[in-house]
């Protein structure tokens, strides 16, 4: 597998907090705002997880025909969709 390749498909893949538990984690943090310092309960843990992003990444050209670098396995034909990366 070229570098280029690996690269392309998983370029998406992020270990972070995705957008999604970022914001459940303000939500229930805005929450326990409103209430008294000492019925707070315990600090929530900051959540980290592996997940795909939709934030789409610059793809890298073939290193010889400076083309498209097919997202499937060798050989297979290009079938993907504007800014869909992964099929």
């Amino acid at each position: 597998m070229s570098i280029q390749l690996f690269a392309n498909l998983f370029g998406q893949v992020k270990f972070d907090s995705s957008p999604e538990v970022t914001a459940t984690t303000e939500a229930v943090l805005a929450e326990r705002r409103k209430l008294s310092a000492d019925k707070t309960g315990p600090s929530i843990p900051r959540l980290r997880e592996v997940y795909v992003s939709n934030h789409l990444v610059r793809r890298l050209p073939h290193p010889e025909t400076h083309g498209e670098v097919c997202s499937g396995c060798y050989g297979a034909a290009t079938r993907r969709k504007a800014g869909e990366v992964r099929r």
